[in-house]
């Protein structure tokens, strides 16, 4: 774990290990218990715990306590998983036909 020194340099939002986590809808993801230089450790339970790590260009803001986070419950668990959640996803442009080299020449191009 970083210095506290070393800590300001990244924790640019105040996060701090105990704060409450909310998703983007405001649902309780659970408590940061660890900050480290790429983002922050939140922990959901205790007899079975569920665990992220979220990027720090992820927080959108820290009020009261509570960190807001750009991703859902449902994103963090697909992600976790090896999913790539909805937000993520982008659709496949549509496919160009092959360019003919011939019909150029026939144009007088190329």
């Amino acid at each position: 774990m970083a210095r506290a020194d070393d800590r300001v340099q990244w924790n640019l939002h105040g996060v701090e290990v105990g704060m409450e986590v909310v998703d983007a809808q405001g649902k309780p993801l659970g408590k940061v218990t660890r900050l480290d230089p790429w983002g922050v450790e939140v922990v959901r339970g205790f007899f079975s715990p569920r665990e992220w790590v979220i990027g720090w260009h992820e927080v959108l803001e820290v009020s009261g306590g509570t960190v807001r986070v750009a991703r859902s419950d449902d994103d963090l668990l697909e992600l976790a998983t090896g999913g790539l959640p909805p937000i993520l996803r982008r659709g496949t442009p549509p496919r160009e036909e092959p360019l003919d080299p011939l019909a150029l020449d026939r144009r007088g191009h190329g």
